[in-house]
């Protein structure tokens, strides 16, 4: 799957700058970033197994965008090793999650307006 979505956003990008548009990709993780969320799923290793191939899969995509030469947003350097950041039983953000998450995208999206 990462090949097929790298080639969708690299398809993305070239579009967008053919229109002088900018872009700026952003991966959101699984909630394997937030230590509270795999100590709540940990005992449960079906289910968090689950969690543990979508991270593998973002880590893999992340790598391939930035060698790709995209430009990226990684929320999990913004998420990572921050617990209370996802909610345990559905794994969306919480209210934490989403404010570290609003602040990195509009600093991301003023530095592209700067430009």
């Amino acid at each position: 799957m990462v090949g097929e979505t790298l080639s969708w956003l690299t398809a993305t990008h070239r579009l967008a700058k053919d229109h002088g548009v900018p872009l700026v990709v952003a991966l959101i993780p699984v909630g394997t970033v937030d230590p509270a969320y795999v100590e709540f799923w940990r005992p449960w290793s079906r289910y968090f197994s689950a969690s543990l191939s979508a991270d593998a899969r973002h880590r893999r995509l992340a790598d391939a965008i930035r060698r790709a030469g995209l430009p990226v947003v990684d929320l999990r350097d913004d998420l990572g090793g921050v617990p209370g950041t996802y909610r345990l039983t559905d794994g969306h953000w919480t209210t934490r999650g989403s404010e570290l998450v609003a602040d990195r995208l509009s600093h991301e999206l003023l530095k592209l307006q700067r430009n």
